[in-house]
């Protein structure tokens, strides 16, 4: 009888242990998944499963959108774009309290990922309907837009740099209700306007470039041997632009033939009479063909020998462009933007467009690197001809006179807040101001036989010039030295 009595009592207590092993954790919290989150962020935008949160939905307060809880938002970018929208979703997974120590709970995948209807947060240009709705309220590169309609909300810019300032926006926008909850203030329509800035007449004033031939290779100041006079005017393209604007600036040309900056402050900026360097209200620097590394020394020296009130604009050349600068380009997103310094990414420009990763608006020509720089490869000339005084053999990389109109109108824009838009180019082929600005004579010099150019041809096209000059207002705008 004993036996029988242990027998039923081993029998209940191994029942007893199996329901507790089909129970989960102790406090009864299983239906919270600590399992792997979905990690959708191949372009592809393939989907795993995410698992189910029963947390009680909370009361929202108006003008509110619930992000989190069972109706949580994906994170969807374009292709390319994950970079731009991965602060945004770091924010939301680490604000949640439920993905802390199991990473994320979130959907974060490009909009390859099919559209099925679930609340999304669309950061750039998607290819979901809303994206297109909030780009459509931009009218500049330094706008940018936050749209909520239904269960999407669209964040978008017309740059890179205006998106990421439009993510920041939003996640200053993100609250915590109830512990586990997250919210965003919804404005619904929220747009943020670039408030163009006043502009300036640069009549009567003071102007300075200093740099070398990536300067006066195109005609933007006009080319001068190593002993002339600095102390001269110089009328190239940067001094025609103010004349065609009703402006008399006396424009000094403070450039070498391959010199650094950091020779010419050595030899000849600090040999100077300091009052000749105190009457000067914009100066324009541009570095020889080198990725400078003491760069942001040398041009902050450069700085310092001027008054507090002269304002500098650093030129980023094709040269930096094309062999990735990037001490330079570091620069002029860093250091420079905290001195003060303005950029005119003249460089940039010329060299996106021959590449093809830049078009130009409305374009009737095809554009290639030789629409923009000499090519004279072996071929030596006598100095004596060529426009700039220097007929340089083996040469595929200073700029001609389209690049070098881009250079001054861009230098002349960024100063003054003025658009390129409609600017007068006329003078640039004219002889009876300047001999150098004769593009026969120009091409004769400066390529060979193997190599043409179609430069002259850009100028003669309206269409064309103005796309250029359109491209030149938007890369000012979109260089973040420039705010």
């Amino acid at each position: 009888m004993f036996k029988k009595i242990l027998s039923l009592i081993l029998v209940v207590l191994m029942l007893t242990l199996c329901c507790a092993c089909n129970t989960g954790t102790e406090n009864g919290t299983d239906d919270i998944s600590t399992a792997a989150p979905t990690d959708s962020t191949d372009d592809k935008g393939s989907e795993s499963t995410t698992p189910e949160i029963n947390i009680p939905e909370p009361d929202v307060p108006d003008g509110s959108i619930l992000i989190s809880g069972k109706n949580r938002y994906k994170i969807i970018y374009p292709r390319g774009g994950k970079q731009t929208a991965t602060p945004l979703y770091n924010e939301i997974v680490k604000r949640d309290k439920l993905a802390e120590g199991t990473d994320k709970y979130y959907t974060f995948a490009s909009d390859a990922l099919e559209d099925d209807g679930s609340p999304e947060i669309l950061v750039g240009a998607t290819n979901r309907e809303l994206s297109a709705k909030a780009a459509a309220m931009l009218t500049s590169s330094k706008d940018y837009a936050i749209l909520a309609e239904g269960n999407k909300i669209a964040i978008c810019a017309n740059s890179e740099a205006y998106l990421e300032k439009a993510v920041e926006d939003f996640i200053s926008k993100l609250s915590i209700l109830e512990e586990y909850h997250i919210l965003y203030t919804n404005d619904k329509e929220y747009l943020v306007k670039y408030e163009k800035p006043a502009e300036i007449s640069l009549d009567g004033k003071q102007v300075m470039f200093i740099g070398n031939s990536f300067v006066y290779y195109g005609n933007c100041v006009t080319y001068m041997t190593d002993d002339a006079d600095r102390h001269v005017l110089d009328n190239g393209y940067f001094s025609q632009i103010c004349i065609a604007n009703g402006e008399v600036a006396d424009v000094y040309n403070y450039t070498w033939m391959a010199k650094s900056l950091d020779w010419i402050y050595n030899n000849q900026l600090t040999k100077e009479d300091p009052a000749f360097l105190e009457q000067f209200d914009y100066v324009f620097i541009s570095e020889a063909g080198s990725n400078n590394s003491n760069i942001v020394s040398v041009v902050k020296k450069i700085t310092e020998l001027f008054p507090d009130t002269t304002d500098f604009v650093y030129l980023i050349h094709n040269f930096h462009a094309s062999n990735n600068h990037t001490n330079i380009f570091n620069a002029c997103e860093n250091e420079f933007i905290d001195m003060g310094i303005e950029v005119a990414n003249w460089g940039g420009l010329v060299y996106d467009v021959w590449t093809g990763k830049t078009k130009v608006p409305n374009a009737e020509l095809k554009y290639t690197k030789e629409t923009f720089v000499k090519y004279n490869m072996g071929v030596s000339h006598n100095p004596d001809d060529c426009n700039v005084g220097a007929g340089r053999p083996s040469d595929n990389y200073h700029e001609n006179p389209l690049a070098g109109y881009i250079t001054a109108q861009m230098a002349y824009c960024v100063v003054t807040n003025k658009s390129a838009v409609g600017q007068d180019y006329s003078f640039c082929g004219d002889t009876s101001i300047h001999k150098f600005f004769d593009f026969d004579e120009f091409i004769k010099s400066h390529y060979d036989s193997d190599h043409s150019t179609n430069f002259p041809e850009v100028f003669k096209s309206e269409a064309d010039m103005r796309g250029i000059q359109t491209l030149i207002d938007d890369y000012i705008l979109s260089h973040p030295a420039n705010d």
